[in-house]
């Protein structure tokens, strides 16, 4: 069966949405925030609400292009609709290259987690390999499967949250959240919030597997929703349990906060469960970026199936992953100061500029 007949349900792009955006969310996010706006960094996030549902129209609203047959098919489409077929094709490649630069770093940053904390003396290309395979088997087979585990996850995840939250509220101290004084870093650290919800952009790839497509716009909104308030239980457990002046010389805020959490003095340490349940987060993050990279590769390539693209793809991701950095705290600085930076030009700012072109064009 071909790849153009594979179907995942709106809600459970959204639910690859939220769990993948939770990796970088809570390495970086967290401490990024509360760097920038102190006490006030909860805050952030509802700030960021508006911008955030403005950008899920403005992507609701590319997926309706149509392209020179009348089909609406997915972003690389949409670049060649709008853009013509030379910048559409530069377009898709970059993204391509982005897309598969990211995954690397994601696969290096979970090998390097596993060893700094768990597996200390295991060479860090063993947890690459097994990874990489695991994503392997999963990114070759039909992304139907793939979105129901996605879906059972995030369920799973939710309930996680709520208890880690729950059970963390007795170490939060109310003075290192309130009373909030940094409002321009409030105001700035909301940019960080928007950034990262814009990581929905790279659903638009599979949007020719996507059905229900005109639910786009609603769950859209719901999962940006769902985000910020998931951010900002992580804000208030990370920056309420170790305030604004200890919070940045942790390279694991949200790990360290999990550490502390005692319930009754019973239940102690229950930061495996976390850690175990982290890496399938991980997984989850890894294998959807192989499989919007290999769906690029489809539509730029002329291939007959997105699976023809998985093993050249992880190749890549497996050379860089081993090479891309010395240690884990030069990753931690390229994920914090760089990647971040270079994601707001693919997840934010091309797609509003395709916009308005399209708009200029009357596309839309």
């Amino acid at each position: 069966m071909e790849d153009s007949k594979e179907k995942i349900s709106v809600y459970q792009v959204i639910a690859i949405y939220i769990l993948s955006l939770t990796v970088p969310g809570v390495r970086t996010f967290f401490t990024k925030v509360s760097m920038k706006a102190g006490n006030g960094a909860w805050i952030a996030p509802f700030i960021a609400i508006i911008p955030s549902i403005l950008f899920i129209l403005i992507l609701n609203k590319l997926l309706n292009i149509k392209n020179k047959n009348g089909e609406k098919i997915n972003l690389t489409t949409i670049f060649d609709t709008v853009f013509g077929k030379i910048i559409g094709t530069i377009l898709s490649l970059l993204y391509l290259l982005w897309v598969i630069f990211s995954a690397s770093m994601e696969t290096r940053l979970f090998a390097e987690r596993l060893i700094s904390t768990t597996f200390i003396y295991t060479p860090i290309k063993f947890f690459i390999l097994t990874m990489l395979i695991v994503v392997a088997m999963v990114a070759r087979n039909k992304i139907t499967y793939f979105g129901r585990f996605a879906e059972i996850v995030l369920e799973l995840f939710m309930g996680i949250v709520i208890f880690v939250f729950i059970a963390g509220i007795q170490n939060v101290d109310i003075y290192n959240l309130w009373p909030p004084t940094d409002f321009k870093g409030i105001f700035v650290g909301s940019f960080d919030s928007v950034n990262l919800l814009s990581l929905l952009t790279f659903s638009l790839f599979i949007a020719d597997n996507i059905e229900n497509k005109e639910k786009f716009k609603k769950f859209g909104i719901i999962g940006v929703l769902v985000a910020i308030v998931l951010s900002v239980l992580g804000i208030i457990i990370t920056l309420g349990t170790f305030g604004k002046d200890l919070l940045p010389t942790f390279s694991q805020p949200f790990f360290m906060a999990v550490k502390v959490i005692s319930i009754f003095g019973v239940l102690e340490r229950i930061e495996a469960i976390f850690t175990t349940f982290w890496v399938a987060l991980d997984f989850i993050m890894i294998t959807y970026s192989v499989i919007v990279a290999s769906q690029i590769c489809k539509f730029k390539f002329k291939l007959k199936e997105r699976k023809l693209a998985v093993n050249p793809v992880l190749l890549l991701i497996y050379i860089l992953s081993s090479f891309i950095a010395g240690n884990y705290f030069s990753m931690q600085l390229i994920a914090r100061n760089v990647a971040l930076k270079v994601n707001i030009i693919f997840a934010l700012i091309i797609p509003i500029l395709t916009y308005i072109v399209a708009r200029a064009r009357k596309l839309v």
